[in-house]
């Protein structure tokens, strides 16, 4: 089976920016610079996007736009081709890094909630800065050209990758980039437990009330 790509001729191509996140930060990590030999994966608001983007545009050109580490993948998942640019902490400075002098029919980005920064805050600062009409996903529905699509992360799992798409995956010129940012780690102090010095009774009734309380909350 011969798997061909066939985009439509009479629409802009489609940029998704696709977010990665270190698969694990090394504890003796303290700028977000040291995160550049990490291994990385795609986000899974960034796998809906993809998703999103492949089901909804099937005749579209889908391009993947984010770290080199994760756009293979990406083009597993879909697109048809891949425009690598560093990893940033700040929205502001990944968008400096996105594809110039190029229109786009939509930019699709995945809600990203739990990264250095939101799918919300970079699908906004894009809207603004190329004047693109920002809408949130919320189902079916036609798109005007010209717009960035905030794609909400329901935790659903997302479609599996093509195998018919590994071999072009593989294939695909990726340039290597960088890590960019001034972030600084900070180990988070977990809180020490409470010492009971009272007597065995005191300390069974003073647990009791607190489980009592944990129990109404929940």
């Amino acid at each position: 089976m011969v798997y061909r790509i066939l985009p439509d001729e009479n629409k802009l191509p489609i940029l998704v920016y696709v977010q990665a996140v270190p698969v694990s930060i090394p504890s003796n990590a303290r700028k977000f610079t040291d995160l550049e030999t990490c291994e990385f994966k795609p986000s899974h608001s960034s796998k809906a996007a993809l998703a999103f983007a492949a089901s909804t545009f099937e005749r579209g050109e889908i391009i993947a736009a984010g770290f080199s580490p994760v756009l293979r993948e990406a083009v597993a998942r879909g697109s048809a081709s891949a425009f690598s640019m560093p990893l940033c902490d700040q929205p502001l400075d990944q968008f400096a890094f996105f594809p110039k002098g190029k229109a786009f029919s939509h930019i699709i980005v995945g809600e990203n909630p739990d990264w250095v920064f939101s799918g919300a805050s970079l699908a906004g600062l894009i809207s603004v800065k190329m004047n693109y009409r920002f809408l949130v996903y919320s189902g079916p529905t036609a798109f005007d050209s010209s717009s960035v699509i905030l794609v909400p992360d329901s935790g659903e799992e997302t479609s599996s990758i093509d195998v018919r798409r590994i071999d072009l995956s593989m294939n695909v010129q990726v340039n290597p980039e960088g890590v960019i940012g001034n972030s600084i780690f900070r180990k988070q102090e977990e809180p020490k437990p409470e010492l009971l010095t009272a007597s065995v009774e005191e300390s069974a009734a003073a647990i009791s009330r607190r489980l009592r309380r944990i129990a109404r909350v929940n």
